[in-house]
């Protein structure tokens, strides 16, 4: 499969990267670091809470559903088909590749939901830990890995069949001020809301 790239400055299509990474309102982005602030989301009976500062945010979530499926959802081939793709789709995203391992490499075909224009995105795995923990980068597959956005979920298990997720997402601090702001513009935050209420429905 022959990777795509695009110029930063046109990257509409960056937090698309996962399907539905574009939509939803947006805050200015803000230059002065400030303390952690967040508010509580509640979605189709999950608890979510965001804290964006600056370059990250984080979103916490209850699953009812046991700790190693939740993992298995998000490096097994055959679940993340289903809740990758394009919000109110119901077919599996196309042309996944995935080699779990420390330094292995994923793409996706993205395709977006109102346009149904499609783009190879992609990243590389930097840490498996099951079922606990799984460290990926994410953005074009011609990208440097180190300027892309890092990803981090860690699972809690709770000990009653259901499962903590804690999504965090940061920005390198190397990555110029005015590409980090191009990220957030485009709306990488709500794009991954969305993207994990998929999760939640498969779960569900």
């Amino acid at each position: 499969m022959r990777a795509e790239s695009s110029p930063v400055a046109g990257r509409r299509g960056l937090a698309a990267a996962v399907p539905t990474l574009l939509r939803g309102e947006l805050r200015p982005p803000r230059r002065t670091p400030a303390a952690p602030a967040g508010r509580p989301i509640r979605r189709r009976g999950c608890e979510a809470m965001i804290r964006q500062v600056d370059r990250q945010f984080t979103i916490t979530r209850i699953f009812q559903a046991p700790r190693d499926l939740v993992f298995t959802s998000w490096t097994d081939p055959d679940h993340l088909q289903w809740w990758l793709g394009p919000y109110r789709s119901m077919a599996p995203v196309p042309d996944l590749i995935m080699d779990v391992r420390p330094g292995g490499r994923f793409q996706v075909r993205v395709i977006e939901d109102d346009t149904g224009s499609s783009h190879v995105s992609g990243g590389i795995y930097h840490e498996i830990v099951r079922p606990e923990k799984l460290v990926f980068s994410w953005g074009f597959p011609a990208d440097d890995p180190a300027s892309s956005p890092l990803v981090t979920v860690l699972l809690n298990d709770l000990g009653d069949g259901g499962t903590e997720m804690i999504f965090h997402l940061h920005l390198p601090p190397t990555l110029p001020e005015s590409v980090a702001e191009q990220w957030i513009s485009v709306g990488i935050r709500p794009g991954w809301l969305r993207t994990i209420d998929r999760l939640v429905e498969q779960l569900s």
